[in-house]
């Protein structure tokens, strides 16, 4: 696979570094991977040289960005084992992230879908350490039982139990974020017309989502604060994820690349990145939901 124009671009403003970074790509290239789990040292080369997180359009993506990354790259000491690689990669992409231009769009209400058990063992947490640890097992049984191989209760029935007013209102909710702290958080938000976001299939496809063999996504939502910077997302912002695609400079906000690619004009919605919210951006507990699968 030829290396893309952007990374040939990004390459060229690197200057004296390129000889260091191909000395790196040499390095990587020379692992292989233990088994066919892993992805082999030339195929993470591949996938770095290609660009296949960015747009093969030049314009749609940030080169200076990119040619700083790699440039940290190239001076990093690589591990040996291929399945470390996105683990190094995030790390060098770490400084790099919310860098994006500022959207041109001002959505009234933004949407944030997350792991479902992900997010609900996060809220045990804090409920425990809130000293709540009665809820705190109650909510982890809760999730048990959803989530086994026969499970006795829905997630609507764990989303209902968070949303109880003796478990609201305990839950110290600026100590569940909403993503990974420190990191940026994708958000989506309408346009012209609301989207019946109905179904975690649905949401799979249009906005790329992991989906587990029994998916559960929880969609929180809340309304735009007047100091909330919403920016375009760059591959910093994606990190290891070879779907991603900057939108060009023209559009007024970030799309999403839809996978499996089904419709992509019809599927694509539209996406920024943001600082990492907590659970108290929500209005009330209505705004915390199981959508279904």
């Amino acid at each position: 696979m030829a290396p893309s124009r952007l990374y040939e671009n990004a390459l060229s403003s690197l200057g004296a570094a390129r000889a260091q970074w191909d000395a790196a790509a040499q390095r990587i290239a020379a692992v292989n991977g233990p088994d066919s789990r892993n992805q082999s040292g030339q195929d993470t080369v591949r996938s770095i040289e290609a660009e296949e997180q960015l747009s093969a359009d030049p314009d749609a993506a940030e080169p200076s960005i990119l040619a700083q990354a790699l440039a940290v790259l190239a001076s990093m000491a690589w591990p040996d084992g291929p399945s470390e690689f996105p683990a190094a990669y995030e790390e060098a992409l770490d400084q790099f992230r919310l860098k994006g231009t500022r959207i041109q769009s001002s959505p009234a209400m933004l949407f944030r879908y997350a792991n479902g058990p992900g997010l609900l063992r996060v809220i045990a947490r804090a409920l425990a350490d809130a000293g709540q640890d009665h809820l705190a097992g109650s909510l982890n049984n809760l999730i048990d039982s959803a989530s086994g191989k026969a499970p006795t209760h829905t997630w609507d029935v764990v989303v209902a139990y968070v949303r109880k007013s003796e478990v609201w209102t305990l839950l110290v909710r600026n100590h569940v974020p909403l993503s990974r702290p420190g990191r940026s958080m994708f958000v989506t938000f309408d346009l012209a017309s609301p989207r019946d976001r109905q179904s975690a299939q649905w949401l799979h496809a249009a906005l790329a989502l992991w989906l587990d063999r029994d998916p559960c996504f929880l969609e929180v939502s809340f309304p735009t604060a007047t100091d909330d910077e919403l920016l375009f997302p760059t591959f910093a912002d994606a990190g290891w994820f070879r779907h991603f695609r900057g939108a060009p400079a023209a559009e007024p906000h970030g799309w999403t690349r839809p996978h499996p690619p089904r419709d992509p004009v019809a599927d694509r919605q539209p996406e920024a990145v943001m600082e990492t919210q907590g659970l108290d951006r929500l209005p009330s507990p209505s705004h915390l939901r199981a959508v279904p699968p």
